[in-house]
C-alpha cells in the first residue's frame, strides 16, 4: 500500500499563510470555460451578457443559501469572480480576530483557541471565526467538535473550498476515509487549483490502496505549488513505494534543499540514506568501492588520527543523502582534501575513516565486504598496520 504523509492543515511549527481565512472578504475565482452551461437557456449562455451574470447570481442564491446583499459577481473575459463580504464587525472584535490570526501564525494554538472561542460565542455565525476555530480543534484532535464547527462554517459560506479541505482532514483523522475523500472532492469542485485538496485527497487514496490516483493527484498538487514540503515528501514516498528510486530521490532532495519543516526534512534525509544503502546492496560486491577502500587505507596510514577525523566528519556532514554514489560523472570537493572526488569515493573514504577513528560507529552504509577485501589484498601484498 502506498503510504502518504499525515493529513495536514497546519502544524505548531509551520502554518501556510494562505490557510487562515481573511476576516474582510472571501473571493472565489472560476474560469467560465470550466462551467457546464448546457443547462442554461440559450439566451443566457453568452458569458459577456448581463443574462449570464444574472444566471450565476440566481444560482448562488438558490443553491448556496447566501444572502443577496453580501454577494457580488464580477465577470471579465473568461474569469468569474464571486466576492462574499461578511457583516461588519466592531473594531474591538476585528482587532481580537487579527490577534488570533497572528497567534496561529506563530504556532500558539492554545492562545488562539481561547480568543476564537470567545469570538464564536459573540458572533456564532461568523464563518471566518468558525473556519479557523474548527481547524484549531482538528489540530488538537477534538474531531467531533471540529467537524461540527466546520459544518457550521460551510452552511454559512458553501463556496469556500478550504473549509471542505479542513472537514476532509478532520474526517481523515477520525479514520473515516470515504467521508474525507468526499469533502476533498467537494473542495476541488469549487477550486480546481486547491493544492491542499489534491495533496490530502492523495493521502486518503493511498491509504485506501488506490496508488495510481494518489500519485496522479500528488503530481497535480506539485504543478500548483512546487514548494509545498508535504507534497514533496508525499511524492518521494509514493515513488519510493512504487520502486522508482530515481524519482523518489529527486523529490526528497528538493525537500532537503527547501530546508523546512525540519521534521519532514529529517524524514527525507533518512529516506535518502536508505535508498543509498539499498542501492549499494542491490549492486552486490562493488570492485570500485574495494579499490577506493584500498586507496583510503594506504592514504590514512600516513596521516594523524585528528586529520582522518576531520576528513571523515566533513564527509559525514555532507550526508549520504546529499551525495550521489551511483553517478561517477558527478564530482565533489571538500575542504579537508585537495582534488575532486566521485560520490562513492567520498563515502568510501568516510567509511574507512570511521573504521580507524570509531570502528563501533554505524555510518549508515555497509561497505564491510569491500573494506575487508581491500585489507586482505593489502595484507597479501605484505602490507601491515597497527
Amino acid at each position: 500500500m502506498l503510504y502518504q504523509p499525515h493529513l495536514f492543515l497546519f502544524s505548531k511549527n509551520h502554518i501556510d499563510n494562505r490557510t487562515p481565512m481573511s476576516n474582510n472578504r472571501i473571493i472565489l475565482v472560476i474560469k467560465a470555460s470550466d462551467i457546464d452551461i448546457s443547462s442554461l437557456p440559450q439566451d443566457k449562455r453568452d458569458i459577456k451578457s448581463r443574462a449570464f451574470k444574472d444566471a450565476v447570481y440566481d444560482h448562488l442564491l438558490k443553491n448556496y443559501r447566501v444572502s443577496g446583499e453580501n454577494i457580488i459577481v464580477h465577470i471579465q473575459n473568461d474569469i468569474i469572480t464571486i466576492e462574499w463580504t461578511p457583516l461588519e464587525k466592531d473594531e474591538i472584535f476585528d482587532a481580537e480576530y487579527q490577534r488570533s490570526m497572528r497567534l496561529l501564525t506563530d504556532g500558539k494554538l492554545e492562545e488562539a483557541r481561547f480568543i476564537l472561542e470567545d469570538l464564536a460565542f459573540r458572533s456564532p455565525k461568523d464563518p471566518n471565526v468558525l473556519y479557523n476555530l474548527g481547524m484549531v480543534y482538528s489540530e488538537f484532535h477534538e474531531l467531533d467538535i471540529a467537524i461540527d464547527t466546520l459544518n457550521r462554517c460551510v452552511n454559512i459560506v458553501p463556496l469556500y473550498s478550504n473549509a471542505y479541505v479542513a472537514l476532509g482532514v478532520a474526517y481523515g483523522r477520525q479514520g473515516k476515509l470515504k467521508e474525507a475523500a468526499v469533502h476533498f472532492t467537494k473542495a476541488l469542485a469549487l477550486d480546481k487549483n486547491n493544492s491542499y485538496a489534491y495533496r490530502n485527497l492523495a493521502s486518503i487514496l493511498g491509504k485506501m490502496g488506490n496508488n495510481p490516483d494518489a500519485l496522479k493527484y500528488l503530481k497535480i498538487a506539485y504543478e500548483i505549488d512546487a514548494f509545498d514540503p508535504h507534497t514533496l515528501y508525499g511524492l518521494g514516498l509514493a515513488y519510493q513505494d512504487l520502486g522508482d528510486q530515481v524519482n523518489a530521490t529527486v523529490f526528497y532532495k528538493k525537500l532537503v534543499e527547501l530546508g523546512t519543516p525540519h521534521d519532514l526534512v529529517d524524514l527525507a534525509k533518512d529516506s535518502l540514506r536508505n535508498i543509498a544503502v539499498r542501492s549499494v546492496k542491490d549492486k552486490g560486491f562493488r570492485a570500485d568501492a574495494m579499490l577506493y577502500c584500498q586507496s583510503a587505507i594506504e592514504m590514512f596510514e600516513k596521516m594523524k588520527k585528528e586529520d582522518i577525523q576531520k576528513i571523515a566528519f566533513e564527509i559525514a556532514a555532507k550526508g549520504i543523502d546529499g551525495i550521489d554514489i551511483n553517478d561517477p560523472s558527478k564530482r565533489y570537493t571538500i575542504r579537508s582534501m585537495q582534488g575532486e572526488f566521485t560520490g562513492l569515493q567520498l563515502i568510501t573514504y568516510m567509511y574507512v575513516g570511521f573504521k580507524i577513528i570509531a570502528p563501533e560507529q554505524n555510518v549508515g552504509i555497509d561497505l564491510s565486504r569491500e573494506y575487508n577485501a581491500a585489507r586482505q589484498f593489502l595484507q597479501n601484498k605484505g602490507h601491515s598496520w597497527n
